[in-house]
Parts: structure tokens; C-alpha cells; sequence
């Protein structure tokens, strides 16, 4: 009779040494990027803290907070009677350059609440926004490389609304 266990103790043994050589590979392909990306890799900010620019060899970020940030930044209307969440409305503008291609994008949030209930603000938006894709609580809107979301969620016994809007600088 022949010793089976042997020929699979060769074929395991061929497994964990691929095995072995993938890892050894892998860690120095890992090395090489780490060595030569993360050195390069620059990151700055304004005096003031809030301009933020990463530099790295594939390219560069800047993100630039924006005041005065107003419903109608995002293209939507405002539940009537609803107030602004303090310290929940965030406007920036974000410069995107990768190998020389840029893009500048616009991005805003901001949070609303009403004391009314869920279910009569999203007949609000149901009715004032018949257009948009309705997704359970939430709104949005795409057009050409603008994106619109509302979001509702319950606040107690009211109602919370987020605002938010990326796109084309100009859009929003």
C-alpha cells in the first residue's frame, strides 16, 4: 500500500510557501509605497485652521470652509415655521486636482427642526418636490453632477430635516 498522507503533506507544504512568498511580496510592495508615497505626502493648513490643503505625488486637495450658508444655497424650499439647528450648517468649497485634471466641488449642509410631526413635513416635500426620488424619510435630487438630499428623521415629538447639496460651485 502506498503512503497517501505523504503526497498530501507535499501539496500543503507547496500551498504554505506560495503562501509565505505572497506575504513577503505584499509586505514589500507595502514598504515601497509607505518609503516612497508617504514621505511626500504634505499637509497644511491656514493660520486660522480652517483652509486645509493636502499635497501628495497623485495630486492635491483644498478645502475651504463658506460662510452665510441660507436654504437657498441648496435649491430647496424650507418647511414653513422650521428654525435652524445652532452650529449644524456647514458650507465648503473643495478644489480637486489629480495629475493635473481638476475639479472644484461645492458642498453644503445644514439641519432644520420643526415641532411638527414627520409625516406632515414629508407630505410638504411630497407635494412641493413631486420630482424627486423619495427613499422612506429622505428626498434627493440629481442633475447634471449636482446632487440634493433632504433627510427627515423624528426629534421627540417634531421633526428634524437635513439639507444637503454637492455639486458644481455655481449650483450650490
Amino acid at each position: 500500500m502506498r503512503d497517501h498522507s505523504r503526497r498530501r503533506g507535499g501539496a500543503l507544504a507547496a500551498i504554505l510557501w506560495t503562501l509565505a512568498v505572497l506575504v513577503v511580496i505584499a509586505l514589500g510592495a507595502a514598504y515601497y509605497v509607505g518609503s516612497r508615497w508617504l514621505p511626500n505626502v504634505q499637509v497644511t493648513r491656514s493660520p486660522d485652521g480652517k483652509i486645509v490643503e493636502v499635497e501628495t505625488p497623485g495630486g492635491s486637495i483644498r478645502v475651504e470652509p463658506k460662510a452665510g450658508l441660507t436654504p437657498r444655497h441648496f435649491g430647496v424650499p424650507l418647511y414653513p415655521g422650521a428654525t435652524p439647528v445652532e452650529g449644524k450648517e456647514k458650507s465648503a468649497a473643495v478644489q480637486i486636482d489629480i495629475q493635473g485634471v481638476s475639479k472644484d466641488v461645492a458642498v453644503s449642509k445644514a439641519e432644520y427642526e420643526t415641532t411638527d410631526s414627520l409625516d406632515q413635513v414629508k407630505a410638504f416635500y411630497r407635494e412641493e418636490l413631486p420630482h424627486w426620488l423619495v427613499t422612506g424619510d429622505s428626498f434627493e435630487f440629481h442633475e447634471g453632477g449636482h446632487r440634493r438630499v433632504i433627510a427627515l428623521r423624528r426629534a421627540g415629538t417634531g421633526t428634524r430635516i437635513l439639507l444637503a447639496s454637492a455639486g458644481e460651485p455655481g449650483a450650490n
